[in-house]
């Protein structure tokens, strides 16, 4: 790999890296390359993540709405689509339906009235209109518990968000409104706390900690939001994206606080400001745009989000998009700048700090994930030698009967995996939903086809190609026959392109065939 281009193609395989360890259940130690967005209630942290989509995604709703860690994995794709890790192999092409999908995975696991997990949602979206960028959504900062939730909800969410923001590969996106004063951002206070020099950092504003518990919120829910936070942006490798409203004090932002804590040095704490044009008239945001009112390494982003009344009017993000660029073009304080103020702008800054990021701590992920592949079976070998110290003093009759034994174990899970796959029947059918063979027919038949129909092939191009092919094989001779050499270098260079496809494939029948041997050794 080289270039750029070569650096794009490691953040799908950070990605692979993401979901394998969430799959396998196993805590993730290797800190992977990632941004993790910080804010309070209300301070357009997912109107920010919409519009780098394009599409209306994300539950929407009054009070706590992120109830667990979102990590959106954002892939640039002719086709337009979601899947989630938890329905592998299931294409959600309808936006409202991934909503759905995320509001009911969050009341499987939480409950309906409120309450909070750090357990991450993985969600995969696939859209022209988007950057290669993996960003992890967590829960706004709360002060006052509601519901179920704890009575130290705050420090929970708080703890939450330390998890991540205080690791050094983590950058904090920071997200306060404009119409607040910075000095009261909750969230650039948080982005403080583990970044002192959060002022030498980009900077999105970010809204404050939630104070009051609602619903079945626990008292401390303040508490375990930031908990929940900081169990992401804690860790070195996570960009910290801090998002704060323009009509607050920065000084005041929870979400540079909470950046600060894990990040004093300011090296991985991203800001941006947002509703700028909710601003009471003749005030204005310039000095903290221009990096003059609180100075950050990497400057400031400004953008506008789509109002209550616009979301509800279901006015499309593209337009809306048009009307911010169209704010700062005509903003006598901003037009200036407008080049660099934007939704666009951001997601670009964003992809090239992440790319950036991943560059930086390549060397030591591959260490740590070399030790971490080298250590893993002997931290199961000795797991397993703790579990098999109770039988030490079993002593059989017939030395031959631990042979017998591990043969007849070897001999069940050979056949129940032959049923599994074969369809022949087991005790124990699976009527939810399809597995084992079933379910592999069915991506060979039905999802690799469809991934087949979906590549775009460029007829006029593929036409040019041939004409070119030939005559360079006849050079200055006029061929009579179409030589073998052209079909089989046009036909060479098309197969390749069923090369991802092909891959995507075999991913899923991995997964589907481990998934298969975990319910046999179960059993």
């Amino acid at each position: 790999m080289s270039g750029n281009q070569g650096m794009e193609s490691l953040i799908p395989l950070v990605n692979k890296l993401q979901d394998a360890f969430t799959s396998l259940g196993v805590q993730m130690s290797l800190d992977l390359p990632q941004i993790a967005v910080v804010g309070g209630q209300s301070a357009g942290k997912s109107s920010v993540l919409e519009n780098f989509v394009g599409r209306d995604f994300l539950p929407r709703g009054s009070g706590i709405v992120t109830r667990r860690p979102l990590i959106l994995q954002l892939i640039n794709s002719p086709q337009e689509y979601g899947e989630f890790l938890h329905c592998k192999g299931r294409i959600f092409s309808d936006f409202d339906e991934i909503r759905k999908e995320i509001e009911a995975d969050t009341d499987r696991l939480t409950g309906t009235n409120k309450g909070i997990s750090n357990l991450p949602i993985n969600l995969r979206v696939y859209s022209p209109h988007v950057l290669n960028i993996t960003l992890i959504d967590l829960p706004g900062l709360t002060k006052i518990a509601v519901g179920d939730q704890p009575l130290d909800i705050e420090a929970q969410i708080r703890d939450m968000i330390f998890q991540f923001i205080t690791k050094e590969t983590c950058l904090i996106l920071a997200v306060t409104p404009a119409n607040i004063d910075l000095a009261n951002s909750d969230a650039l206070k948080l982005a403080k706390e583990v970044d002192p020099d959060v002022l030498n950092l980009t900077l999105i504003d970010l809204p404050g900690l939630t104070k009051i518990a609602v619903g079945d919120q626990p008292p401390d829910i303040e508490m375990q939001i930031r908990s929940m936070i900081l169990t992401f942006i804690s860790k070195s490798s996570c960009l910290v994206l801090a998002v704060t409203p323009a009509n607050i004090d920065l000084a005041n932002s929870d979400a540079l606080k909470l950046a600060k804590e894990v990040d004093p040095a300011g090296l991985r704490t991203i800001g941006v400001i947002t509703k700028l044009d909710l601003m009471d008239e003749g005030t204005d945001a310039r000095d903290i745009l221009e990096n003059k009112l609180l100075p950050l390494r990497r400057g400031y982003v400004g953008v506008v989000n789509r109002s209550q009344k616009d979301i509800d009017g279901r006015k499309d993000i593209k337009v809306a998009v048009a009307a911010e660029r169209k704010f700062f073009l005509g903003h006598p304080s901003y037009r200036h700048m407008a080049e660099r103020m934007g939704t666009p702008y951001l997601q670009r800054v964003l992809n090239q700090q992440l790319t950036n990021h991943i560059r930086e701590t390549l060397p030591g992920l591959r260490d740590r994930l070399q030790v971490f592949i080298l250590w893993a079976p002997v931290k199961q070998l000795l797991s397993m030698e703790k579990e098999v110290e109770q039988f030490k003093n079993f002593r059989p009759d017939d030395p031959s009967i631990k042979t017998k034994a591990m043969l007849q174990m070897i001999q069940r899970l050979q056949s129940d995996f032959e049923r599994a796959i074969e369809g022949s029947g087991t005790a124990n059918i699976n009527t939810e939903e399809l597995s084992g063979g079933a379910k592999i027919s069915r991506l060979f038949h039905e999802r690799f086809p469809y991934e087949i129909v979906m590549m775009k092939y460029d007829e006029k191009k593929l036409r040019r190609e041939i004409a070119l092919a030939i005559r360079n094989i006849h050079g200055i001779r006029v061929g009579l026959f179409t030589p073998d050499l052209a079909f089989e270098s046009i036909v060479k260079k098309q197969i390749s392109l069923l090369k991802e496809p092909s891959l995507k494939c075999i991913d899923l029948v991995v997964t589907e065939l481990t998934n298969v041997v975990r319910f046999c050794t179960a059993e």
